[in-house]
């Protein structure tokens, strides 16, 4: 059905342009534009009811890894800066 409504619109808006091709250099322009890619698009060949292929999963599994790499540099540093600088009250996030 959302095919057929844009469809629909692209065949008005292609015959609009057909007709409205006149005006400034910029807007004729824009238009031609617009006209060559709704006409490609009505033109392709692609079919619509051909399923596309099952994407595999990679292997392995993310959940229940080591922290992320950039998780473990925030943590050694965090570690390195409460040993290095004097003790004071500063908000940062608890991860």
């Amino acid at each position: 059905m959302v095919r057929a409504h844009l469809t629909r619109h692209l065949r008005a808006l292609h015959g609009w342009l057909d007709a409205n091709a006149a005006g400034n250099p910029d807007t004729e322009a824009h238009r031609f534009h617009l006209h060559e890619q709704i006409e490609r698009f009505l033109n392709r060949t692609h079919d619509a009811s051909t399923p596309a292929p099952d994407v595999r999963i990679p292997p392995g599994s993310p959940i229940g890894q080591d922290a992320p790499a950039y998780h473990q540099r925030q943590a050694e540093r965090r570690t390195w800066l409460e040993a290095a600088l004097p003790k004071r009250a500063v908000c940062h996030a608890p991860w």
